[in-house]
Parts: C-alpha cells; sequence; structure tokens
C-alpha cells in the first residue's frame, strides 16, 4: 500500500523507558495509517548486567561513574591503577556524541555535559590495553 505520512507510531514500553539489567523485555510497535491499517512488530530486548570484557583489566567497581542521573557535569573515580586514557559517549542509537582525552588527571575526573539532551548514554572508558562501558543518564 501507498501510506501517507500521517502513521501513527504507538511503542510500549515508552520510548526512553529505562530496563532493567539482566532481564529480557518485549518491545511492541504498531504502526496505523490514516485509513486504520495497522502493523505491529514484537522483539526482545535482552540487557547484559556486564557489557565488557570477562577479562577486562579494568574491573566493573573499580570505575565508578556519579551521580546517576547527571545534571551539567559527571565525575568518573578510578579506583583502579590503570591510567586512563580517554572516554567516548553514545547515545542509545549507538551514535558517537562526545569523546574526550583524558590523560593522567588524577582519580576524581569532572565533565560537562551540559550541551547534550536528557536521556540514556553509554561511556566507553578506555586504558592502555582495555575498555569499559558504564550508563549514563542525564537529567
Amino acid at each position: 500500500d501507498n501510506c501517507t505520512s500521517d502513521l501513527i507510531i504507538e511503542q510500549s514500553p515508552m520510548p526512553g523507558t529505562e530496563l532493567n539489567e539482566g532481564t529480557i523485555t518485549t518491545i511492541t510497535i504498531i504502526v496505523i495509517d490514516d485509513a486504520g491499517n495497522s502493523s505491529a512488530c514484537t522483539f526482545d530486548v535482552e540487557v547484559d548486567i556486564n557489557l565488557s570484557d570477562s577479562n577486562n583489566d579494568l574491573l566493573e567497581n573499580e570505575i565508578i561513574i556519579y551521580p546517576i542521573p547527571a545534571d551539567n557535569f559527571f565525575r568518573i573515580q578510578n579506583n583502579s591503577q590503570k591510567e586512563l586514557k580517554k572516554l567516548d559517549i553514545f547515545d542509545l542509537r549507538g551514535r558517537l556524541v562526545l569523546t574526550h582525552q583524558i590523560g593522567f588527571e588524577g582519580n576524581n575526573l569532572h565533565f560537562d555535559v551540559s550541551n547534550l539532551a536528557s536521556g540514556v548514554y553509554w561511556v566507553t572508558i578506555f586504558s592502555e590495553n582495555n575498555s569499559i562501558m558504564k550508563r549514563l543518564v542525564i537529567k
């Protein structure tokens, strides 16, 4: 069928809904055209508890991002003995939105995110040989 641009798109759960770690959530998307015809699609999303490599030299509890949720900035507390090199921030669509070279800035790093929209982001933090991914929520 040819469709007009007046499509109604519904999603359940709503976009931006935070999903719990270690769960599988069914996402349903329904599209309705201006004639009332509809079609639905469902798929499952599994949220991994740990997205980093199990052989990683950066341990999950050694790299801490706070505050969560963040307003205009967030901090990284590095409790490891590893020097952090850089971080990349990705939106939920996987687009790179910010990169920052870290270098040797101590173990309590401060990053400005005032130019990012409210939402959920993924922060990949790199050391010399490995990386770890953390979730960042911005109010």
